[in-house]
């Protein structure tokens, strides 16, 4: 076999993981609770639950834009064929588009639901439509010899398919995530790793070059996550706190505490901050809202040594996340993309930190 060959293999094989990816995303849409063992357990691809209902899920993927009536005479009995220890409603997801006849007779002969590309595009919310609607355009033009496109075009189109549905809706899987890591110290690992995944998510845009766990010009103070601000990215707000803060360096400190953060946290890791190093902008990332002595402490620092340290906590990175999920179904630039930006939360905090510190 070849090059060619082999990375045509490569090409075809990926198809359909993406198709499977794609009906799993679209049944947690549907708002089933999906089983991830499913093959293993019961021999189906696929088993969702929601409120009582049960349904056993087959996906079958075809490079052809239509399925026709000698697949489905495969597909479907296969599908009434496997085992089933409890009951629960059969549906085959196929790639391609299916005749109404067809959907008729697998119900009739089989009682089992078939649910072609128009089925599952009705069924899609309005945000997941784009997604599957790009992925059938790829298969379309690569069933088609007269509009093959070229390696390089088949790879980026790919990768587009790919980073929607790995992003589709990621920060409320990263919000989730936050519920299910325990403050104290054993999980603390856990949670500055998390919060690196979701400070990138946020703000990659913008916010490029982390570093993490690296060591402050002491050689012995160690800074969570650290970035510096893109000069490329455009973004007034991050514009305006370098400005304004005289920083070119920003820091996100982890404080993963079972309780509300004190202001003695706060005066510790301002000791990490330096007009000098022009790193004087601090997000301190913690479980709960602060102590009331914490805020204080940190606007005394920002008085007294020009040191900005804004304490966030974890409903505050869920709205942000929130916020950044819709972002991404916009086109960058657009008035959605803009009104969308979870630097905005970020500016409205300064904003309050700042018109309530005493004089």
């Amino acid at each position: 076999m070849d090059d060619l060959d082999t990375e045509m293999g490569e090409w075809m094989t990926t198809l359909p993981q993406i198709f499977e990816a794609l009906c799993e995303l679209l049944l947690e849409e549907m708002g089933y609770d999906v089983s991830m063992n499913a093959r293993r357990e019961v021999g189906f691809d696929k088993i969702g639950t929601k409120d009582g209902e049960r349904l056993a899920v087959e996906v079958r993927w075809t490079h052809r834009p239509m399925v026709y009536k000698r697949l489905l005479s495969d597909w479907v009995p296969t599908t009434k064929a496997l085992h089933l220890a409890e009951a629960a409603t059969r549906v085959l997801m196929v790639s391609g588009t299916v005749e109404k006849q067809d959907i008729k007779w697998a119900v009739d002969n089989y009682d089992v639901k078939l649910w072609g590309r128009n089925e599952l595009l009705k069924k899609a919310p309005e945000d997941l439509k784009p997604v599957l609607k790009l992925y059938f355009k790829v298969v379309d033009e690569e069933s088609n010899p007269l509009r093959k496109a070229s390696a390089e075009d088949r790879v980026a189109v790919t990768e587009t398919v790919r980073t929607r549905i790995k992003e589709y809706k990621y920060g409320e899987k990263l919000g989730g995530q936050l519920r299910q890591v325990l403050g104290g110290k054993e999980d603390a690992k856990n949670y500055e790793q998390l919060c690196l995944e979701i400070t990138n998510y946020l703000f990659r845009d913008i916010l490029v070059d982390p570093q993490y766990q690296s060591y402050s010009d002491d050689g012995l103070s160690v800074l969570d996550i650290v970035y510096r601000i893109s000069p490329n990215s455009g973004n007034e707000i991050w514009k305006t706190i370098a400005r304004d803060f005289r920083s070119r360096v920003i820091v996100f400190e982890c404080k993963n505490f079972s309780g509300s953060m004190g202001p003695l946290q706060v005066y510790t890791t301002e000791r990490y901050l330096s007009p000098r190093a022009l790193r004087t902008v601090c997000f301190m990332l913690t479980r709960l809202p602060p102590e009331p002595n914490a805020i204080l402490a940190a606007q005394a620092a920002m008085r007294e040594s020009g040191k900005l340290l804004v304490i966030l906590h974890d409903e505050d990175l869920r709205q942000m996340l929130t916020t950044r999920d819709r972002q991404l179904k916009a086109d960058p630039g657009s008035p959605a993309w803009i009104g969308n930006d979870p630097s905005e939360f970020l500016d409205r905090k300064i904003y309050e930190f700042l018109a309530t510190m005493p004089r």
